[in-house]
């Protein structure tokens, strides 16, 4: 769909420069699954990208889990960083749906303390 943007999810505990560095991996990896599909998401050439904020690890789980529920069929892309822990730190999916409308716009911003 020409409509469709790509959304990339980050989590806002951990350092800025973090942040910034674990959405371009969610764009890169984003870029090289999408080159590889066939179908209409496939070889879609350049999509609009939207930077989102949330607070934690817990919710970007939940945005999966309800990415999944939802059932539209497109792979989440999920970042798991091996220096810490492999935690979840950033996810990136395309839709033209307005799923993500109530979330904030990354701001680059602190958020107070990170997690490490």
């Amino acid at each position: 769909s020409s409509s469709a943007k790509l959304y990339i999810l980050v989590r806002n505990d951990i350092p800025v420069p973090d942040q910034a560095a674990q959405m371009c991996h969610a764009a890169e990896i984003h870029g090289i699954r999408d080159a590889n599909e066939s179908g209409p998401w496939g070889t879609s050439g350049l999509t609009t990208t939207v930077l989102l904020s949330v607070d934690n690890e817990v919710q970007l789980n939940l945005w999966i889990r309800k990415i999944d529920q939802r059932g539209y069929g497109h792979k989440v892309v999920e970042i798991k960083e091996p220096d810490m822990g492999n935690q979840l730190t950033a996810i990136a999916y395309r839709t033209d749906s307005n799923i993500f409308s109530r979330l904030s716009l990354w701001t680059g911003e602190p958020k107070g303390d990170p997690v490490y």
